[in-house]
Order: structure tokens, then sequence, then C-alpha cells
């Protein structure tokens, strides 16, 4: 699911329940816990759990704060083939 490259961390992501598990590797690998993420963002912890285990799915702008608070940028490219098997 992630390729690790020196000090980042790239995660293949196709699902909500995905990316909430690329969040929460995020969010551990800053040593953040999910209090002090909704203190950073304003977003309910209960919310932050529920997305992070996959069963939420969150507003764009709520997705765009997290990315903020964590450090960390979002990236879309088109599917290699192969993955498409």
């Amino acid at each position: 699911m992630s390729e690790v490259k020196a000090k980042e961390c790239i995660f293949s992501v196709r699902s909500k329940e995905q990316l909430g598990a690329a969040f929460l590797s995020l969010r551990k690998m800053k040593k953040i816990s999910q209090v002090q993420l909704s203190d950073l963002t304003g977003i309910r912890q209960s919310t932050i759990s529920g997305f992070e285990l996959g069963k939420i799915a969150i507003q764009i702008d709520s997705l765009f704060r997290l990315l903020n608070a964590l450090e960390v940028e979002f990236f879309v490219k088109p599917r290699s083939r192969k993955s498409e098997i």
C-alpha cells in the first residue's frame, strides 16, 4: 500500500478506507494524537477517528485542513496499467 523513499512516504489510495489508513499512518509518524489533530484542525475527534477507520467520508475542506495540519501534500496521477489487473 505504501512505498517509503528516504524521508517521505507515498501512499497509493483508491478508497476512503485506504485514505483513512494513510492519514492514520501519517498522524502516528508525526506523533500527534487525534485530540491534538482535532485542536489543530477544528475537526471533531470522533470525525477523525471515523475517517481514519474508513467508516466515514469527510468534506474536501476538512481533507485540506488535515493535510495542512500534518504538513503533507496531495498528488493525483494516472493509474498504472499494471495495477488495474
